[in-house]
């Protein structure tokens, strides 16, 4: 049995790489090296399909692509060379029957699946800064700012306030392993003030190293979309 299971969302990319022809491949090949890295695979869609728009349709290169960063992924983690991992996912097309009726293609695909997954620009960068991000034992998901006010009472007459005071309420949603959790901090204009501190810093730090990246010919991969 294979050490590996094509998930369904994938199945259709890889059936597009096994019944891809010697020219088309190399022309696939040529596209997606010319290509900037990023981490916003709409990027690489746009960029891989206006060089091969008589080839082949955007949704089918983004299908392409989907499969080789799952491919990717899956190498990686289990850490093996290039060629053993074909191995595998020749063991893997043979034993389902969704490539049945294609599972041929593989011997004439193999060695344009190798090199793909040789490539190390721009799917390998990608596919690594994937994993180097989420590599956390927690993950930001998401944050929102609750403002109360809170009243102040006399000791014994609490039929009006005397004073009040602001309190904001700090969620952030994240994630731990494969669950979704939250939790929260109380917060006063002070600890505002310090947080905005702390964030423009980093943010000025992030500004100052990636001149540097440059220099030293590092690719950046900006996690925000343009």
């Amino acid at each position: 049995m294979s050490a590996l299971d094509i998930p369904d969302k994938y199945e259709y990319g890889i059936k597009l790489l096994l019944q891809m022809n010697d020219e088309t491949g190399k022309k696939f090949i040529k596209a997606l090296s010319e290509s900037q890295p990023t981490l916003f695979i709409e990027n690489l869609v746009k960029s891989v399909s206006q060089k091969l728009k008589d080839i082949l349709t955007p949704p089918n290169v983004e299908d392409i692509i989907e499969a080789l960063l799952a491919l990717y992924g899956v190498r990686d983690s289990l850490d093996v060379e290039t060629s053993e991992f074909i191995k595998d996912l020749e063991e893997a097309v043979l034993e389902s029957e969704s490539f049945s009726d294609i599972s041929n293609n593989l011997q004439i695909s193999k060695p344009l699946i190798a090199e793909l997954l040789d490539l190390d620009e721009p799917l390998s960068i990608a596919s690594k800064a994937f994993n180097i991000l989420l590599d956390h034992e927690r993950i930001f998901l998401g944050s929102k700012i609750l403002t109360d006010i809170r009243p102040i009472f006399r000791n014994r007459n609490v039929e009006s306030p005397i004073g009040a005071v602001i309190v904001h309420m700090l969620k952030i949603d994240y994630r731990e392993g494969s669950k979704s959790k939250e939790f929260f901090i109380a917060l006063d204009t002070g600890d505002i003030n310090k947080l905005e501190h702390v964030l423009k810093r980093a943010k000025l730090k992030e500004k100052a190293i990636q001149p540097l990246l440059k220099t030293a010919g590092v690719v950046y991969l900006d996690v925000e979309q343009d």
